[in-house]
């Protein structure tokens, strides 16, 4: 039959086997090293004499000079009960964060509330700083890559290189010798749309001192014939797109052929009469991106399809 008594420290009952009285042992509670008490003694305390049964508050000891399994010995905390809508009182309180204590010491790391919102608190804001730090770098990447290109009139004079041909027949294309060549600035602003006389592919020998041409370089443009093998190069102001209008000297529209409706209003933006300066002549008239290195531009106006 075991024997039950109590810690002469905390009062905790426990409880031995018989064949241990005498022995000293110590309390898994409060560690206190007692004497366990023999079988009469502990009835004559009390224990024997109530019939009272094992509880589970009853823990069982062990001989203090045998080495014990601490984790078997580490009691497990179960709240008090307590009256409904009465709350605890501050010195139960404090013996439960006590317990709590004395389980976590044993078995695992505790913190006080206020450590673990901190944390929180903590963890918010780092996140608060990333999104802000990430959108800040995100604009000024965007930024950077919006940035506009430099004037591209810093590169200076620009070459354009080329050449006209045209079938006269025999179905071997020869240059075209006097086509015209006329290159203005896509987008410029002309005050006045400038006039076609003196710049024709029949007209005169073009000269540095016409007018036309000399307003047609001040916005930026150039305008010159093609040699005997259809060659010409054109000196721009700057990289940009251009508006090219060539003209041959000698294939001829078939009769009756108007310019295109499209082209004739778009070289009307430029020039007072495009039908007097393409007269009957076929033409090309595109936009062209005109660069260091620009391949050569090329027009080949086929046969004269005048009978």
């Amino acid at each position: 039959m075991p024997i039950r008594f109590h810690c002469t420290r905390c009062r905790r009952l426990l409880s031995i086997g018989s064949r241990k009285a005498g022995a000293e042992v110590t309390c898994p509670k409060c560690g206190a090293i007692q004497r366990v008490p023999s079988p009469e003694v502990a009835a004559a305390a009390g224990d024997a004499a109530t019939g009272a049964v094992p509880s589970a508050s009853e823990q069982p000891v062990e001989e203090a000079d045998q080495p014990k399994d601490v984790s078997a010995s580490i009691p497990v905390w179960t709240p008090p009960a307590t009256v409904t809508g009465i709350p605890p009182t501050s010195s139960e309180t404090a013996s439960v964060e006590r317990s709590a204590l004395e389980v976590g010491a044993r078995g695992m790391i505790l913190f006080p509330r206020r450590v673990i919102y901190w944390q929180g608190l903590l963890f918010v804001l780092v996140a608060v700083a990333g999104f802000v730090f990430g959108y800040w770098f995100g604009r000024s990447s965007d930024s950077a890559v919006a940035t506009p290109p430099a004037d591209v009139s810093a590169a200076g004079p620009v070459l354009l290189e080329g050449r006209l041909v045209y079938d006269p027949g025999g179905g071997r294309p020869v240059g075209d010798e006097g086509a015209v060549v006329i290159a203005i600035p896509d987008g410029v602003g002309l005050r006045a749309r400038l006039p076609t006389r003196g710049i024709r592919p029949l007209d005169a020998r073009l000269s540095d001192t016409d007018a036309t041409a000399a307003k047609i370089r001040a916005c930026g443009g150039a305008i010159t014939r093609a040699d005997a093998s259809g060659r010409f190069s054109l000196i721009l102001g700057r990289p940009g797109d251009y508006r090219i209008l060539a003209i041959s000297a000698h294939a001829e529209r078939p009769s009756g052929e108007p310019i295109e409706e499209l082209d004739r209003k778009e070289i009307a933006e430029c020039f007072d009469d495009p039908e007097h300066l393409v007269g009957p002549f076929k033409y090309r008239w595109e936009v062209v991106a005109v660069a260091p290195g620009t391949p050569m531009w090329e027009a080949d106006f086929g046969a004269s399809g005048r009978r």
